[in-house]
């Protein structure tokens, strides 16, 4: 406390003190102590505690003259004097601990504070996991709960680094009030006993996936429309429950099947939906971080096709929806691989989105497995999902699906904006993404004009948006 003049104490009596929030703050009984113009009080209070929304109030009572300026004229206070919140909030407890080991892989990053932080300006960063962090804050905005959309990997050592936590009165973060920042933990070795799960984490694949004929233990590479099959799946005792989905190449988007708690299913194959292949997916029904799928062909039901086995891997590749998505360790393009050894590359995230609804699908192999799969084309937008205009001509398309070769959609000339409107409604430009000149040739080329009679084929539900579409 700062007086107008030089100020001496004769003896401390904590009774000519009060604080009226005695439960925030409170004398302590070292006391008090004058030098110059400012007294100094001992005062005591929780060490996590920083923030109230009352700010305490110290008073004095000069009680027989023992504070005065030397000269025997007394101190006296005009007012209480309210305290200045100076202090920046700190951190109580972590969870993780630091230098944790063997930490669960799905552990939430959990950070508590003595008072609430101002939420629009925090920066918490995570490093040494792949995964994105969401941050939920609750408990008046004193605790913080970062949550990853992946599960850590095997034995990574992660860092958690509070940049910025300021508090409501712009008081910089303080530090930890036990322990450093940053603060490091490390995750538990994939493979072996994770207490906080209902079984052991799986070494690499998460899924293996079966599709056998009904009745049969022999796998199948080739089905007919309305057949039986079994669909089994092995997730090493870590998933408690899946999702079984499947997408016929007719269609554009993955159909629910069943919820379930058993590793194998009994499903027929529907007969209303066409396609020449057919793409199943089996995914972690608890949290959806990890699937698994596998496709498989359906026989066509023309007496005339043939199987000379001389067309080629590049047209072997176009009626065989793939399956699995890789990219390398080394870059970040997004591959379709092939049951007959070939590859397609994505040509953008965009194009990934009209077949994928995630990357969460995609695994990441050696740059050397794609020695053994022959690169014979790109994945272009799939048919039916969008509408394009390529780069530098203002035309705009419908991608009509072809029936020879999946992978290179007819392009459909929309001719007017009325035609626009009519078929794909007043928001139709909202339904255009751009494509490079050099993917044009890529397309097949059209063959007539779209008119609004077309639209008695057209599936506009399965069409998206630009903006569903980014990543």
């Amino acid at each position: 406390v700062t007086f107008t003049e030089a100020v001496t104490l004769d003896s401390y009596v904590a009774g000519d003190w009060s604080f009226p929030e005695s439960s925030e703050l409170t004398l302590a009984d070292t006391g008090a102590s004058a030098s110059g113009s400012e007294i100094q009080i001992a005062v005591s209070a929780d060490s996590n505690e920083t923030g109230h929304t009352t700010a305490p109030t110290v008073s004095y009572t000069n009680a027989g003259n023992r504070l005065n300026d030397g000269t025997n004229n007394t101190a006296t206070f005009a007012s209480a004097i309210t305290l200045t919140d100076g202090a920046g909030a700190m951190i109580i407890s972590t969870t993780p601990t630091a230098n944790e080991e063997d930490v669960a892989s799905d552990t939430s990053i959990v950070l508590t504070f003595t008072e609430a932080i101002n939420t629009a300006t925090d920066s918490i960063g995570v490093t040494g996991h792949s995964g994105t962090f969401t941050t939920v804050w609750s408990s008046g905005d004193t605790v913080a709960t970062l949550t990853s959309n992946k599960i850590y990997g095997s034995a990574e050592e992660i860092t958690v680094t509070i940049t910025t936590a300021s508090d409501g009165s712009s008081n910089t973060f303080a530090g930890m009030i036990s322990g450093t920042n940053p603060f490091s933990f490390t995750s538990i070795t994939l493979g072996s006993s994770d207490a906080s799960l209902s079984s052991a984490v799986p070494t690499g694949q998460y899924y293996t996936l079966t599709i056998t004929q009904s009745g049969s233990s022999a796998s199948i590479s080739s089905i007919s429309l309305g057949d039986s099959i079994d669909i089994s799946w092995t997730d090493n005792g870590y998933v408690d429950s899946s999702d079984v989905y499947y997408r016929l190449s007719s269609t554009s988007a993955y159909t629910f099947i069943a919820n379930t708690t058993s590793d194998e299913l009994t499903w027929s194959v529907p007969t209303d939906e066409g396609g020449n292949s057919l793409k199943l997916k089996v995914v972690n029904g608890d949290n959806n971080s990890y699937s698994k799928t596998a496709s498989i062909s359906i026989a066509s039901t023309d007496d005339s096709s043939s199987s000379d086995g001389d067309e080629g891997s590049e047209s072997s590749s176009t009626s065989t929806v793939f399956e699995l998505l890789v990219k390398t360790t080394e870059g970040s393009e997004v591959y379709a691989l092939f049951p007959d050894g070939t590859r397609r590359v994505f040509i953008n995230s965009t194009s990934y989105f009209t077949w994928e609804d995630t990357f969460s699908a995609v695994d990441t192999v050696e740059p050397e497995v794609m020695g053994d799969y022959r690169l014979t084309g790109l994945m272009l937008p799939r048919a039916g999902t969008v509408l394009v205009k390529i780069q530098s001509i203002p035309a705009v398309y419908y991608l009509e699906e072809n029936p020879d070769n999946l992978y290179a959609p007819i392009l459909r000339w929309i001719p007017d904006e009325e035609t626009a409107i009519e078929l794909f409604g007043t928001d139709w430009s909202k339904l255009v993404v751009d494509v490079a000149p050099t993917f044009f040739t890529k397309f097949t080329s059209p063959t007539s004009p779209i008119t609004v009679e077309d639209d008695d084929w057209i599936d506009t539900d399965a069409i998206r948006t630009r903006e569903s579409l980014a990543l």
